[in-house]
């Protein structure tokens, strides 16, 4: 299939997974890399004070420097029984700490991709939508009652288990609002799953989902059939606070309990 992609991630295992995999069934003419800067994350935490206030931002920060010492260390095993060995891709890469910049741009116009695939990115602003031919979205959660991040946790969270899954969808100009290609559940198991291995099932299911997205998308010429779901429970959600992430310790052990 002569069908050419172009990336758009960040560094992580869960990305250079799924760029391994597509790397496997499509042309990838490039994967462009969202460099971390210290100002990109200045503005997102003066954005979460403005919006959420002082200690709810206080206890998020504190939840993600937990997660990344404390968290990925004790899951780590389990991460790699999930993922198996991945490899980072050796199709052409290039790193920029802006994807909505005109470098990324040129790029488009230059590899002319029949689609390009985003995933765990800042969010991507009209000047880059405009000039895709197709534009999708691999979202560790359930639109619409789950956008934003953490998708999964926050289903189990609210016990609301059935809605813990995975959404490929059209990028437009909100925030995981664009319409949905596919979706589908995860299998959330108490007795082994943790806050980690979550976001990895994800991955592992939205992977077959948006290589059949792509092939959906080339065959219908673009025309593939889309929805768009009716919700008043649309939130976008962000990332935990240490306190949630203890209730939803909790709650995974008391679900636990019942399986005993």
């Amino acid at each position: 299939m002569n069908t050419k992609i172009l990336i758009l991630t960040s560094e992580s295992k869960t990305n250079h997974y799924l760029v391994q995999e597509l790397s496997a069934h499509f042309d990838i003419s490039c994967v462009i890399y969202e460099k971390g800067s210290f100002a990109a994350k200045f503005r997102m935490i003066r954005y979460r004070l403005k919006k959420q206030g002082l200690l709810k931002t206080l206890g998020q920060v504190v939840f993600i420097i937990y997660a990344k010492i404390i968290i990925n260390s004790f899951s780590k095993q389990k991460i790699n029984h999930l993922l198996g060995n991945v490899n980072k891709t050796n199709r052409p890469s290039i790193k920029l700490k802006n994807l909505n910049c005109s470098k990324v741009a040129e790029l488009i116009k230059k590899y002319n991709p029949n689609v390009v695939v985003v995933s765990g990115t800042s969010i991507i602003k009209k000047n880059i939508i405009n000039l895709c031919n197709s534009i999708i979205n691999i979202h560790c959660g359930i639109t619409p009652e789950y956008r934003g991040v953490h998708g999964a946790f926050w289903a189990i969270y609210n016990q609301d288990y059935k809605k813990a899954g995975v959404t490929i969808h059209q990028i437009d100009a909100g925030v995981d609002t664009g319409p949905i290609l596919y979706q589908k559940r995860i299998e959330f198991d108490p007795a082994t799953d943790t806050f980690c291995t979550l976001a990895i099932k994800q991955y592992l299911v939205g992977t077959d989902l948006m290589i059949k997205s792509i092939k959906e998308i080339i065959s219908s010429k673009g025309n593939i059939k889309t929805f768009s779901k009716s919700s008043t429970l649309s939130k976008q959600w962000y990332h935990p606070t240490i306190t949630e992430y203890i209730k939803f310790k909790k709650i995974i052990k008391n679900l636990r309990k019942k399986q005993l």
